[in-house]
């Protein structure tokens, strides 16, 4: 069953994909830093090889006043393959290149002739973990400031999509946001999210 799930699974990704979506939450974290709070937790639920919870992990690294505050990222994927690639954080240069370069400065180390590795104290910001999307309730205590469910949504029929929808926001802190794809809507359905830009939401109640 593992090795069906590796070979029918999609996982399509870059680092800083949808790059106004990280902007948005880079923007947020340094308001509620401002307002002085100092935990921070976000989930980016379907990694794939890594490359989007390392983005949020270089961009967080970066904001002023972040030092010192408790930060952790979850990221899940069904597929043991990506998660294994995405724990080595080992990427090809040419996938290196794309990162912009005030988050790029730092984050990676020398690995090979053709790759570089994750540097360790953005790995160490992130924890993957193997979780099925399709099993509801997810098993995950605490809550989040963000989840980044990013083009998933769109492999799947509604009424998963609206029980995706309704365990976010059940693992969402008041005012925490949802972003999902660029493709990805949630007009039509029976959410308590309110809408913010395209692609993202957030909750406005407890």
């Amino acid at each position: 069953m593992v090795h069906l799930i590796d070979a029918i699974t999609t996982n399509v990704t870059q680092f800083f994909r949808e790059a106004e979506h990280i902007e948005l939450l880079e923007d947020q974290v340094g308001r509620w830093l401002r307002e002085g709070r100092r935990r921070f937790r976000f989930w980016s639920a379907g990694c794939s090889t890594g490359e989007e919870p390392y983005s949020l992990a270089m961009m967080l690294r970066g904001i002023d006043g972040i030092k010192g505050a408790d930060v952790r990222i979850l990221a899940t994927d069904v597929s043991t393959r990506v998660l294994q690639k995405a724990m080595a954080g080992r990427y090809r240069i040419s996938k290196a290149e794309a990162v912009p370069e005030r988050h790029g400065r730092g984050s990676f180390v020398n690995g090979t002739e053709s790759h570089v590795d994750i540097a360790d104290p953005l790995k160490a910001m992130v924890m993957f973990r193997k979780l099925n999307l399709n099993t509801t309730p997810y098993p995950i205590k605490g809550t989040f400031d963000a989840i980044f469910c990013r083009n998933v949504m769109i492999y799947f029929d509604r009424e998963l999509r609206a029980r995706i929808v309704e365990e976010a926001h059940r693992l969402l802190e008041p005012g925490g946001y949802l972003v999902v794809g660029h493709a990805e809507t949630l007009l039509g359905m029976d959410s308590q999210f309110e809408y913010v830009q395209p692609s993202v939401y957030r909750k406005v109640n407890a």
